[in-house]
């Protein structure tokens, strides 16, 4: 009959065994970000027309996903750009958030309470070129503005600008 302290020794094997393999099935950071930007590609896909590719630096961990904690609820922005509704015209191509969230096994989705159309997101330019700095509330971002002189094809005014997440999930 075993022991009691080598019974104790298969319990903390199979223990350290199990967080062990777990901790290993972590996916890495750029695993991660192909899987939110595949999510809010379909999303985007599925509200909005003449949608351009979304890159790695257009997604910001609001929340991260913690290796040490694969549990905890992880939170990106996205930011994507598309007509959305597929009203065409001049202007109707801007930039839109979405919300991406971790879920079980490892997936990502869309919150579409969260994101463009639903939420509002208002933005002095119609295209955000790039995310300077970010919080888990606030995105700092830069984009091109019109001058008078410009033609609304191109705006040539680069303007930084602070975006903020309200308390119904609007970004101003």
């Amino acid at each position: 009959m075993p022991s009691f302290a080598s019974k104790l020794c298969l319990v903390v094997v199979l223990i350290l065994s199990c967080v062990s393999q777990s901790y290993a099935d972590i996916p890495a950071e750029h695993v991660i970000v192909q899987r939110v930007i595949r999510s809010a590609t379909a999303y985007a896909q599925s509200v909005a027309c003449d949608t351009r590719p979304i890159h790695p630096r257009d997604v910001v961990a609001l929340v991260p996903y913690l290796r040490d904690d694969p549990g905890a609820l992880a939170r990106y922005a996205v930011l994507w750009v598309g007509d959305l509704g597929c009203s065409g015209g001049s202007h109707s191509t801007v930039t839109n958030l979405s919300i991406v969230q971790s879920g079980i096994a490892q997936t990502f989705q869309v919150d579409p309470r969260q994101s463009s159309p639903v939420i509002q997101f208002v933005s002095p330019v119609r295209i955000i070129d790039r995310v300077v700095s970010h919080s888990e509330h606030a995105l700092e971002v830069e984009g091109y503005a019109l001058q008078s002189t410009d033609a609304s094809c191109c705006p040539s005014k680069r303007i930084r600008f602070k975006l903020t997440e309200d308390f119904n999930g609007n970004w101003r």
